[in-house]
């Protein structure tokens, strides 16, 4: 999968951003970024929010899928302006492993144990990557 919010930032946006439904008092701050961004250039938020009937798992569980989905780092909050770069919002130091984020959806219970392991790479490379992004923008 691309990563779609690394890509807008490339494409030199006036404000670029994560965030999820599981922390909605980041999220409206980020949207009311967006809003006054919207008014000298492009801005981009991108929401990730579980869906109940697709993912497989009961409503009530929604706000749990979408904090593990952060603290597994499966999905990452930050964002990025031109003036100050990309900074976390929500940094996640020591993640959960994937599997606590997996686990609680029926869409995931077929993945063997290989495949698991796979997309555990892949978040961590993903973390790694943006990570290193942020920290050239910050010249650290």
């Amino acid at each position: 999968a691309k990563n779609l919010p690394l890509i807008m930032v490339n494409h030199r946006c006036a404000y670029v951003a994560t965030a999820s439904t599981a922390y909605m008092e980041d999220l409206y701050d980020k949207i009311d970024k967006a809003i006054e961004a919207s008014k000298h250039g492009f801005a981009y938020v991108h929401v990730y929010s579980p869906c109940t009937t697709g993912w497989r798992f009961p409503s009530d569980q929604n706000m749990e899928v979408a904090r593990k989905a952060v603290e597994t780092n499966f999905v990452m909050l930050w964002e990025y302006n031109p003036q100050d770069g990309l900074r976390f919002t929500k940094p996640v130091d020591d993640p959960l492993p994937v599997t606590e984020y997996l686990k609680v959806m029926g869409r995931f219970r077929h993945l063997t144990p290989e495949q698991i392991e796979h997309i555990q790479g892949k978040v961590v490379e993903n973390a790694k990557f943006v990570q290193r992004f942020s920290e050239q923008a910050h010249g650290r």
